[in-house]
C-alpha cells in the first residue's frame, strides 16, 4: 500500500526531539516551541502552560464519537496556555489558547478540530512550522 507523501518520512532521531528538560516531542520543532513556551511562561508574558492536554470528544448527552474499534474519540492538543487581555470594561484577564503545531494538516486533524471546536465551543489555534 502506498503511504502519503508526509507518511514517507520518518521522524527525526530521538536525541533530535528531546528537550532540555527530557521531554520527547513529536517533531524537533514542537520541541523548540515547547523552550520557547517554557520561556515565555518564565518571563511573565503566559501562564498556566501545559502540553498534551486530552479532550474526550463526549456530547454530554450520553452520545459520544466513537472511533472505528468502538472507543470515545479523543482530541489531544499540543499545548494549554493563558495569555493576557482585557475585558470590554478595561480590567484585565486570562484567556485561554489551545495550540495544535502542525507542519501538515490531513484531513483526519482536521476533522477532529471541527469536532472538538464544536463541542466545547473553543478554538484551537494551529501553529504551523
Amino acid at each position: 500500500m502506498k503511504r502519503a507523501w508526509h507518511q514517507q518520512f520518518e521522524l527525526a532521531p530521538k536525541h533530535l526531539r528531546t528537550s532540555p528538560d527530557g521531554i520527547v516531542h513529536r517533531s524537533v520543532s514542537e520541541g523548540h516551541r515547547w523552550s520557547k513556551l517554557q520561556l515565555d511562561e518564565k518571563l511573565g508574558l503566559i501562564r498556566g502552560l501545559r502540553r498534551q492536554v486530552r479532550f474526550p470528544l463526549d456530547l454530554g448527552d450520553g452520545r459520544q464519537v466513537l472511533t472505528p474499534t468502538g472507543k470515545v474519540s479523543v482530541y489531544t492538543c499540543d499545548f494549554i496556555y493563558s495569555v493576557p487581555d482585557q475585558d470590554p470594561s478595561g480590567a484585565p484577564i486570562w484567556r485561554e489558547v489551545i495550540e495544535d503545531h502542525k507542519g501538515y494538516m490531513d484531513k483526519v486533524a482536521e476533522l477532529r478540530i471541527a469536532v472538538f471546536e464544536a463541542i466545547y465551543q473553543k478554538k484551537v489555534y494551529i501553529h504551523k512550522y
